[in-house]
């Protein structure tokens, strides 16, 4: 490859996919934006059989460990709370 066309095309997207981002993440992204929809309607444990056959149970889990981690880091900034604090006392 000569060598002005070396890392030609990294960083430009593709088919509107984000570089840098895998597709495993953006499934996992996925999870848990829905799984956070879900919660805010009280329908997230009802809902589970649906996204583990929609999603898969890899994604529906690293979802889930997304969706956790957003809301900790929401409520660390909502309130000042330290987030070590809040993950030792929110999550038995």
């Amino acid at each position: 490859m000569p060598a002005d066309r070396r890392g030609a095309g990294v960083g430009v997207k593709h088919r509107g996919e984000k570089p840098g981002v895998s597709p495993a993440a953006r499934v996992s992204s996925r999870s848990a934006r829905s799984i956070l929809a879900l919660a805010r309607k009280a329908r997230a444990f009802r809902s589970l059989e649906t996204l583990l056959i929609r999603q898969g149970g890899k994604q529906v889990l690293y979802g889930g460990a997304l969706a956790v981690a957003a809301a900790i880091q929401t409520w660390s900034g909502a309130t000042g709370t330290p987030v070590q604090k809040l993950t030792s006392t929110a999550i038995r």
